[in-house]
């Protein structure tokens, strides 16, 4: 599974980067072979003049192919990635089973 953090968000350092993708990688082990590549995105969310929110949108691309989006927003970078991670494994899984049921 290859695993790419990209972003524009200011807090996004090499450290934090690194810490982001352990954690995806940590969530998404257990569909190593099903999971070809993972992209995750961090942006700032424009909005209200004083909003500190902190956006990401991760892509899963799946074997065979199939794709999953999950879009967070929050106040606290790490948040919004450990929850849309979160998020990517269940649908994750939900696709999954779907697929053995058909």
């Amino acid at each position: 599974m290859r695993i790419r953090v990209r972003g524009t968000a200011p807090e996004l350092t090499d450290g934090l980067r690194g810490k982001i993708e352990r954690r995806l990688r940590f969530v998404l082990a257990r569909f190593d072979r099903q999971i070809g590549s993972a992209i995750l995105v961090v942006q700032d969310r424009i909005g209200a003049p004083d909003s500190q929110d902190r956006g990401c949108c991760l892509e899963i691309d799946l074997v065979p192919p199939g794709r999953i989006a999950i879009e967070v927003t929050d106040r606290d970078l790490y948040a919004a990635v450990s929850w849309a991670a979160e998020l990517a494994s269940r649908a994750v899984g939900r696709e999954l089973a779907r697929r053995r049921l058909t």
